[in-house]
């Protein structure tokens, strides 16, 4: 089982390929808060470091303007995708359904979990 969040998750959707091929069977759970959280504090401090406004702090920040639906990316993969989740009583039947699919079919399974924005509600 593993968490990660959107943002680290747009950098390596195909390393689930492998684990489709290989029959490796994952649970993994994308943690979606619409951006790279990281990023966003580095902008703002930057921003406040230089002086500068914090109008176009956003960029290549928010993954929001589309939403991505994850749980569909990872399908052509070979991996059961479930999502996007946004109401938290569809969760338990996602994470049966993941299991029952990685145990009869010896493949990843991938939750796309939307959560609340955090600080990026700020940029």
């Amino acid at each position: 089982m593993a968490f990660g969040g959107d943002g680290d998750f747009m950098f390596m959707p195909t390393a689930l390929w492998t684990g489709a091929h290989h029959r490796i069977p994952l649970l993994y759970f994308i943690l979606d808060n619409g951006g790279y959280m990281g990023e966003s504090g580095h902008a703002r401090q930057m921003a406040e470091q230089r002086d500068r406004s914090m109008e176009l702090a956003h960029i290549a920040v928010h993954i929001t303007d589309p939403k991505v639906d994850m749980a569909a990316m990872v399908r052509p993969l070979g991996v059961h995708g479930e999502g996007p989740i946004e109401n938290p009583e569809d969760l338990a039947p996602a994470i049966q359904r993941a299991f029952k699919v990685m145990k009869e079919q010896s493949i990843p399974a991938v939750i796309h979990v939307r959560t609340e924005h955090g600080h990026l509600g700020e940029l």
